[in-house]
Formats: structure tokens, C-alpha cells, sequence
């Protein structure tokens, strides 16, 4: 009771003793009615409009918004390749791409992460678990974080000191980030130092024209995705992050986004960098990857070298390796599997009697009548109108995706397998795991 009332005398005190505006306001009108009143309202409210006129003024300047002009040449925005050679200012050329080199360490309770690398690589990508640091990653280039020590140059700029702002980099955050009260045409014009024409433009590229008035509640995914793109594609930047850009999207779109986005990087002068936890993507979308976990770089390198050879089991799995078996090397290209069996490696050079792990990559083994190695039947899986047979040949089991025929458990089959898909990399003395069950698996 003592608390209320000491509250309510605060509240009298603060209202009453003197007079707020709005206080006397209502007092005056309910003892003098309206004429009284208009000498204090009419000021007051001019007042209020002059101040409300003022501040959209300074903020539109602030943001240099403008009323786009018509389509033509800029020298602001990340504009397509093919209009490079006609640009100038604070963009790569046609056929260069800067240097990216960032060693970032950050401290997140028991989470620690430790990250660095360097490439000149156009188009990058950061894959791993979730929870592996992706996008804490991503979020410390971009500066929306600050690490506890590090670099981050891009060629001999150094951006660690830098605000956000002023680092050159478009983020495309994976919720996207849309504001529910501004219009689509008003995200575009929201960042600092956005270029018309370059809005413009990318209205037109994504296929978001007519959309211009809408609010984020009435897009689909697909279209806020690509509104996101826009708006992030809309300022001068050296840099163009995607957080996993395609992870909100269902399977049609997904696949549709994606090869949008692979077309979409051939024309920018900008470096992506992709986070993601897809292989699929990672390999479509990256000339380089880093693979991490638990907050460490596990391996990166060039995509085809990463592919071919995993440093180890782990990366393999990351990147989508299936059916791991185990074999010694017995040639500087073949490794032996069980049963007098050999298959044969393209790269690299393997060390005789070495123990390496291995598997193969989707559709590189393949059913022949005149194969070079002969199996069993083990198991088989429906995937729609294909069926993934599980095959044994020597010790190891391998999936091979088939188109039709019937395959019974037990029958006898020949198989080709592409030396170029087969995954190898040093194994431990005993594998690190227990041999996956018979069962076959769903991917």
C-alpha cells in the first residue's frame, strides 16, 4: 500500500507541479472550453509539424535517398561484370577479384571461435555443422560483431576499425531482415549511399517489378529473398555476404534460388561469401571453401581439391560423403578393398601400403553388363522413380543409383566406378568409427 500511494505522488508530483503540456491542455479545455485553448494549441501544433517536416527532410538526406533517375551507367553499386569495363571507383575490375584475408578469434561463453583465411578467390564459401561459427563468422566481417583479436584486409585495406558502414560489404542476413513497415522500393533506398540506378536495375534483374508498394507480410519467401538480395546488391561494396540465403526456401524454390544465384555471381564485380551447411550448394556456388567445426578450420582450399581429397573423415562426412569404407593403398593409384578387389584413384598420389578411408560421390559408380568389378546385391532403397542400390564388392559397400530394373538381395551384378569420384584420405591405424549397419541409409 505504501509503495502504490508513493508511486501515485510521484506521478502527481511529475504531472501536476508544474503543469506538463498535455496536463494543462486537458485542465484548461475542461474549465474554459476551446477558445481558450487555441492560442496555446495553434502554436504547438505548427510547432509539431515543422519539426516532423524537418526530421523526414534530414533523414532522407542522411540516407541519400532520391527519386531514382533513369536506368543508365553508375560508377556506385555492384553493377554487372559485363559493365565493368566502362566503370570506375571503388569496385575490382573484370577478371580480378581482391584479396581476402580475415584471423578472427572470438569468445562466446564456452564456445570459442578461431578463423582465418586467405584467397583471391571470387566466389567463397564457409560450410559446416550448425553451431560451427558459419555465421559468427560472417557476422565479424561484416562488423555487426567485434572480436576479441584479429584481422580482417581486404587487399591492403584494413577493415577491423571500420563501422559496418563503412566496410564496403553487402549482408544478406539469413531471416533476411526485412522491416514490417517499409515498402519494398523503401527497403532498396533504406542503406547508406545507395546508387539509383543500381536499385533500378536490380528490381528489374530479380523480377521484382510491380512488387515496388508491398510490404514483407504480402511477399512469398522467394520474393523477400530476393528483395533482401536487392536491397544488399543496391550500395557500393566490395564484399557480398549470403547467411545462408536459401535455407528459409522449400525444395522447388531451393533448387530454383540456387541456379539463380549461380548466375547471379557470374555477373557481379563482388567476392561472395556464401555460408552454408549444404555440399550441394557449396560446391555449385564456391571456387573455394572453409570447413569448419566446433569453431575451427578443419580444411579449405580450392572446391575440386576438397572434394577429392578430404583431409579426413570428418571433412568427408561435411561434405557428403557416404558409405565410408577403409582399403590399403597398393599402387600409387589403386587401393585395395577387400576380396583381391582394387579400384582405381585419379589423384592424388597415394603411398604404398598406406591406410586410407574412402567412399564415392553421388553417380560415380554406375551398373554395366561388362563392368569392371563384380558385386552382390545387398539391399535396395525407392527414391521416387530411381532406386539407390546398395551393392557389396570386396569388403566395402557402395550406393549406386539406378533408373529401373529389379534387384533382388543376393544377385550377382557388374559395376563401372569413375576413378575421378572416388573421395580418399589418410585413415587412423583403426577406423574411427564402427563400420556403418547394413541397413541402407536415407540422405
Amino acid at each position: 500500500w505504501l509503495r502504490a500511494f508513493g508511486e501515485f505522488g510521484a506521478t502527481v508530483m511529475v504531472a501536476y507541479h508544474p503543469y506538463s503540456l498535455p496536463v494543462y491542455t486537458y485542465v484548461a479545455f475542461g474549465a474554459q472550453g476551446l477558445p481558450a485553448m487555441l492560442p496555446v494549441l495553434l502554436p504547438t501544433l505548427v510547432l509539431a509539424l515543422l519539426v516532423l517536416g524537418l526530421s523526414h527532410v534530414t533523414a532522407r538526406a542522411l540516407n541519400g535517398v532520391r527519386p531514382p533517375p533513369p536506368l543508365g551507367n553508375s560508377s556506385l553499386g555492384i553493377t554487372p561484370r559485363a559493365d565493368l569495363d566502362s566503370h570506375q571507383g571503388d569496385r575490382t575490375t573484370h577478371g580480378q577479384s581482391p584479396r581476402i584475408e580475415f584471423d578472427v578469434e572470438k569468445r562466446l561463453g564456452n564456445f570459442r571461435l578461431q578463423a582465418a583465411w586467405s584467397t583471391r578467390a571470387h566466389r567463397l564459401a564457409i560450410l559446416g555443422p550448425s553451431g560451427s561459427g558459419k555465421s559468427l563468422t560472417l557476422t565479424l566481417i561484416a562488423g555487426l560483431e567485434h572480436g576479441d583479436r584479429g584481422s580482417i584486409r581486404v587487399d591492403e585495406r584494413e577493415l577491423s576499425d571500420l563501422d559496418p558502414a563503412d566496410r564496403g560489404v553487402a549482408y544478406v542476413p539469413q531471416n533476411y531482415g526485412l522491416f514490417p513497415h517499409l515498402t519494398l522500393i523503401e527497403h532498396l533506398y533504406f542503406p547508406r549511399g545507395v546508387d539509383p540506378n543500381a536499385a533500378t536495375y536490380w528490381i528489374e534483374r530479380l523480377g521484382l517489378e510491380g512488387l515496388e508498394d508491398r510490404r514483407p507480410s504480402s511477399l512469398s519467401l522467394g520474393q523477400q529473398q530476393r528483395v533482401a538480395l536487392a536491397r544488399a546488391l543496391a550500395r557500393p561494396a566490395k564484399l557480398l555476404l549470403l547467411d545462408e540465403p536459401l535455407s528459409a526456401l522449400d525444395a522447388p524454390r531451393r533448387s530454383q534460388v540456387r541456379d539463380d544465384l549461380y548466375a547471379l555471381q557470374q555477373e557481379l564485380s563482388a567476392t561472395t561469401i556464401l555460408v552454408t551447411h549444404d555440399p550441394l550448394e557449396a560446391a555449385l556456388l564456391a571456387d573455394e571453401i572453409v570447413i569448419l567445426e566446433q569453431g575451427r578450420v578443419l580444411q579449405s582450399g580450392p572446391t575440386q581439391t576438397l572434394f577429392r581429397r578430404p583431409a579426413n573423415e570428418t571433412v568427408a562426412r561435411l561434405l557428403g560423403a557416404e558409405y565410408i569404407e577403409y582399403g590399403i593403398c597398393r599402387s600409387r593409384g589403386q587401393i585395395a578393398i577387400g576380396g583381391e578387389t582394387l579400384i582405381s584413384v585419379a589423384e592424388p598420389e597415394l603411398t604404398l601400403g598406406e591406410r586410407v578411408g574412402w567412399s564415392i560421390s553421388a553417380g560415380g559408380a554406375r551398373f554395366a553388363a561388362d563392368g569392371a568389378h563384380s558385386g552382390t546385391v545387398d539391399s535396395t532403397v525407392t527414391l521416387g522413380v530411381d532406386q539407390r542400390v546398395i551393392v557389396r564388392i570386396g569388403d566395402a559397400r557402395i550406393g549406386v543409383v539406378a533408373g529401373g530394373g529389379a534387384f533382388e538381395p543376393g544377385s550377382s551384378c557388374r559395376i563401372d566406378i569413375d576413378p575421378q569420384s572416388v573421395q580418399v584420405w589418410p585413415a587412423p591405424t583403426a577406423p574411427s568409427v564402427q563400420a556403418a549397419p547394413l541397413a541402407p541409409r536415407w540422405t
